[in-house]
């Protein structure tokens, strides 16, 4: 039987077997110079059905680590929650939401523009996210696979556009998509969460990631073009 050092070691080389990495450049929003504060993006809490707890919070990590690995801090989702929710009198989306309930709209950009400015964010992020999860045959047994849609959208604060809005974007836990250089770039530096949870959980958790990666992948392929390196 493998060592638990070894067996862990083992499952990180086979995810990275699966996806390229790259390293992200970090971006530096409008207004920034290089030598300057870190751009800053708010979070609205995204609207989540059908996922496990473990699931819920790899999706709401991997957002956080996205923003991160392209240079953004986040705003604490304290802070956040209480402008959104008790300043501005929105609700906050229910992340325990089952499969097939009814899924919440998200903000409408003009609200999720005037949290920005009150928070003095570069970027205000908005989205949901939904899984679907079943049991297929497979060989002698069953499989479970699990898939994650995605609806999302970035607002900037500077021109007041939004920058980006992508809808029921969808992806798996097995397949390897085209564009998933940042969905490995997370999974590497979440693989431990990944790899956890029951058995549903695991499968979600992957799918989540890929389709978050996904429906972001036109803003980071933007940031890309306008950062340029000085050699």
């Amino acid at each position: 039987m493998l060592r638990t050092s070894n067996l862990r070691n083992f499952i990180f080389v086979a995810l990275l077997s699966t996806v390229r990495l790259v390293t992200p450049t970090p971006a530096i929003a409008q207004g920034q110079s290089a030598s300057g504060p870190a751009p800053t993006v708010a979070i609205i809490p995204w609207a989540m059905n059908g996922g496990t707890p473990s699931a819920v919070d790899t999706a709401q990590s991997a957002l956080s680590k996205l923003f991160e690995n392209e240079g953004y801090q986040a705003i604490s989702q304290a802070e956040v929650n209480t402008v959104w929710k008790r300043e501005m009198g929105m609700s906050i989306p229910d992340t325990t939401a089952g499969e097939s309930d009814p899924p919440v709209d998200y903000p409408k950009p003009k609200d999720a523009l005037a949290l920005g400015r009150r928070l003095h964010a570069d970027l205000v992020c908005v989205g949901r996210i939904r899984w679907h999860t079943k049991s297929v045959w497979v060989g002698l047994g069953p499989k479970t696979k699990a898939e994650a849609y995605v609806d999302c959208m970035l607002i900037d604060t500077h021109t007041h556009e939004v920058a980006l809005e992508e809808k029921a974007v969808e992806a798996d836990d097995t397949k390897v998509e085209s564009g998933l250089e940042t969905a490995g770039a997370l999974l590497v530096s979440m693989y431990i969460t990944v790899l956890s949870g029951g058995p549903k959980t695991p499968h979600q958790q992957k799918a989540a990631i890929n389709a978050i990666a996904l429906a972001f992948d036109p803003w980071l392929k933007t940031q890309a073009r306008e950062t340029k390196r000085i050699e």
